[in-house]
């Protein structure tokens, strides 16, 4: 569940049109980076933690990618992202800190 997420997200970042060039590098990376932690994932592990922050991570990409600047669900999804990065922190803190990296990014761009 965690990949098709992660796929989706990546998915939704490579074709939004609103993202620059170097924005959309950055962000795909960062995707990778995520993949790659996630796979290191013991199976033992409760990860719904994880599922939310990414399943918020991937309205928060939706709706920066619509190019609507002032939009109260985009707002409320990076707010609910937020929160959920700062729960995620202290259980799986290298996907805590990615998630963010992928937010900062999101809301750099001005969108």
């Amino acid at each position: 569940m965690i990949e098709d997420t992660i796929k989706r997200i990546e998915k939704r970042i490579g074709s939004a049109q609103s993202i620059s060039e170097e924005a959309r590098e950055e962000l795909l990376g960062l995707v990778e980076e995520l993949k790659q932690e996630a796979s290191e994932l013991p199976q033992d592990v409760p990860t719904d933690d994880v599922q939310s922050a990414l399943s918020l991570a991937e309205i928060s990409a939706h709706e920066s990618s619509r190019g609507e600047r002032d939009s109260p669900l985009k707002e409320q999804a990076f707010g609910a992202l937020q929160t959920s990065i700062k729960e995620l922190e202290a259980s799986h803190p290298r996907i805590a800190e990615m998630i963010a990296r992928m937010s900062h990014v999101l809301s750099r761009m001005g969108i």
